[in-house]
């Protein structure tokens, strides 16, 4: 789980489709029956239908244009943690992922130089990723379920070359993927990061249930979790209060450990 959870709450409750029915009627596609509009709009070329939204939202035009996916009670649910307590999620062990400064890239910001509001950049890594992260595996742990926690810190000026990104949101997908060559110097650190990192995924896909155990990364349930890329160290065995203790009020939360 490297982009959030199901506790994510990006749910949307828009079951008129009136944002989808607004775009449609500003690209030619204006009072059609349902069914004719889809089909006109997906005659549209995809750069039209992107440019106008892009255009839309960089005006800062009200109101804003979202699109989420609806609880349909089949493939999206209105209430995950009733479902977790119901126990109807699929039991097997998961990796759960978060990077320490994950709300860099999807905040404003002032300047390339400023960046953005740090508090602002905190408040989002927190309540959007982090803490639905605890939450999730707190709940797996009631369960029983095995999950294993990572927090991606790694700082490299060649993947986040403006200094206020530090380790911001999918810095770690470069590494699982060993791609971060494609863009990167590729410094000792990194290749060693990148290398644990996939071994780690590849002891997983071979053996979910017994793979990272043997190979050194401790359960949830310990207490401990693993950190990437931080402090000169490739990988490194943390507290999980070292990680997300501010998500049940113990301590505060460090962007950049």
């Amino acid at each position: 789980m490297e982009s959030g959870t199901a506790l994510l709450g990006l749910e949307s409750y828009n079951f008129g489709h009136t944002n989808f029915t607004f775009v449609a009627s500003q690209l030619g596609c204006k009072g059609l029956d349902t069914t004719t509009q889809l089909n006109c709009m997906r005659q549209l070329p995809v750069e039209t239908i992107v440019d106008f939204i892009g255009h839309y939202g960089d005006n800062a035009t009200t109101p804003a244009l979202a699109f989420l996916p609806i609880p349909d009670e089949q493939v999206i649910f209105a209430n995950y943690s009733d479902r977790y307590a119901k126990g109807l999620v699929s039991k097997v062990p998961a990796i759960i992922g978060t990077a320490a400064n994950e709300g860099s890239v999807l905040v404003p910001y002032a300047t390339l130089t400023t960046g953005p509001n740090q508090t602002l950049v905190d408040e989002t890594t927190l309540g959007a990723f982090l803490c639905p992260a605890h939450t999730t595996s707190e709940l797996r742990k009631t369960l029983g379920v095995s999950s294993y926690r990572y927090q991606q810190a790694g700082n490299f000026s060649d993947l986040s070359p403006l200094p206020w990104l530090g380790a911001y949101h999918s810095s770690d997908l470069p590494f699982f993927h060993g791609s971060y060559v494609d863009y990167a110097t590729g410094s000792p650190l990194e290749i060693a990061t990148s290398m644990a990192m996939q071994d780690y995924v590849l002891a997983f896909m071979k053996d979910p249930q017994n793979g990272l155990k043997q190979a050194g990364w401790p359960e949830y349930t310990s207490g401990q979790a693993l950190r990437f890329g931080a402090d000169g160290n490739a990988v490194a065995t943390v507290e999980l209060v070292d990680v997300e203790g501010v998500c049940s009020g113990q301590g505060t939360y460090d962007h950049n450990p």
